[in-house]
């Protein structure tokens, strides 16, 4: 930074060094610095949006991780970020919509299809949601199917969605 003090990248590079070491605060620092000096660097916005999540700032996180995804309209990972924030804030349809927005762009995530399932979970819409955990453990890698089918089984238990649970219950134990 000595060199290249107007280096955005730099910036961005020392807040992961800082957020790798446990230190979201520095590295929101150097993640603002980042964005002062590149307002369309949508990595260092991303990042942010990390360290803002590893604090439990939610809504703050969630700012960043939408000023990502407007710069960035292509990444699967904002969006999904994004729909974490919704989840993590009980805003199920918001989280359903954002995952959704994430599978248009990597439709492969095994990932965002389990946590849009469990968003449509929460809003009572089973149907949808065995159609995204069905997606969840047939896209998941042979040896992790299930791991899958037992991560959603346990999900579902603790929201208290015992009839939807048996069938995933029943898978894991079968695979």
């Amino acid at each position: 930074l000595d060199l290249e003090p107007g280096n955005a990248w730099a910036w961005n590079n020392r807040g992961i060094v800082f957020a790798d070491q446990g230190d979201p605060d520095a590295a929101i620092a150097d993640y603002s610095r980042a964005i002062e000096l590149d307002a369309s660097h949508a990595p260092a916005f991303f990042n942010r949006g990390l360290a803002y999540e590893t604090k439990r700032d939610y809504e703050t996180a969630l700012k960043d991780f939408s000023r990502a995804a407007a710069l960035a309209p292509s990444d699967p990972d904002a969006f999904y970020k994004r729909g974490d924030m919704h989840y993590e804030l009980s805003r199920f349809a918001q989280a359903a919509e954002d995952y959704g927005e994430a599978l248009k762009r990597d439709s492969d995530d095994s990932w965002a299809w389990y946590m849009r399932g469990l968003s449509y979970a929460q809003l009572d819409d089973r149907q949808a949601a065995r159609a995204d955990f069905d997606q969840a453990i047939a896209i998941s890698a042979a040896g992790a199917k299930a791991e899958m089918a037992s991560e959603i089984c346990q999900q579902l238990v603790a929201q208290r969605h015992i009839a939807l649970s048996l069938r995933y219950c029943r898978q894991a134990l079968a695979e």
